[in-house]
């Protein structure tokens, strides 16, 4: 199990840096919960997803990343049907050079269709890739 979600997560980078959007968003059940530093926002569907999935690619390209390379870190066992996976990846630029990087965990539920996420934490991540309305600063 360990090397089939390491090959789907590098799938999915791909899919993200290609700009097959809407077939990123078919790996996720929603409503979709992620945590971006803390701070929770959610994904209604699959329509929501794409469009967060567009401005994560603009804000990406606009730092110079071409290429990212996801590794799966640790995978929790499966208790009825829902496990963890710890993901680390690593972001390079169009001459191979390291851009960046970072950690998230993914909530993962088998289904007759693979593998889906049903809940997302990046809980280092300071880019707002979800929402374009102004955030407040928390007190």
């Amino acid at each position: 199990m360990f090397s089939r979600l390491q090959d789907l997560m590098q799938w999915r980078a791909s899919l993200l840096m290609s700009g097959k959007f809407r077939e990123l968003a078919e790996e996720y059940l929603y409503p979709l919960p992620v945590y971006l530093g803390g701070r929770q926002q959610v994904l209604r569907n699959k329509a929501e997803m794409e469009t967060a999935l567009r401005r994560l690619s603009v804000i990406a390209k606009s730092s110079g990343i071409t290429r990212i390379d996801a590794t799966v870190r640790a995978l929790e066992l499966p208790r009825a049907g829902r496990f963890r996976v710890w993901i680390s990846h690593r972001d390079f630029g169009p001459e191979g050079q390291l851009r960046g990087g970072g950690q998230f965990v993914h909530y993962c539920r088998l289904t007759d269709l693979g593998i889906k996420t049903e809940m997302s934490d990046y809980p280092d991540c300071r880019a707002d890739w979800i929402s374009t309305e102004p955030q407040r600063a928390l007190a």
